[in-house]
């Protein structure tokens, strides 16, 4: 719920075994074609997925095992860039494939990128 950008002053009053509840409880309405169409037009265009199915993502981790795992040795844990990523603007976290001017999520100016081997 903090993920979602909930105020600290409501910390206390939010009840999490409810919204963990709910978040396990979400993939099960999907069995009505109707109701995995309207949550699909619910969050085309948006930048970021409902806050209840980021949270299902996290607990599918933690059940997975995954969140042990980086826990106990996180050095061990390949860090490698999707395909055709060369890193992230590092203001709104947007991938960048090279050669961009402007960050197509938030529009900061990239800083130009140096020729391999130029000196600097």
């Amino acid at each position: 719920m903090k993920l979602s950008g909930l105020p600290s002053r409501y910390y206390d009053a939010v009840n999490t075994e409810d919204f963990i509840r709910q978040a396990r409880e979400f993939e099960e309405m999907d069995a009505d074609k109707l109701t995995v169409l309207a949550k699909w037009l619910s969050v085309m265009g948006a930048t970021h997925p409902w806050t209840v199915m980021r949270v299902k993502q996290l607990l599918d981790w933690v059940d997975s095992g995954g969140y042990e795992q980086v826990m106990h040795a996180p050095q061990a844990n390949v860090k490698q860039l999707p395909n055709g990523v060369k890193g992230f603007c590092d203001q709104c976290g947007w991938p960048r494939y090279g050669g961009e001017v402007h960050c197509p999520g938030c529009g900061r100016r990239f800083e130009p990128e140096k020729a391999a081997g130029a000196q600097g």
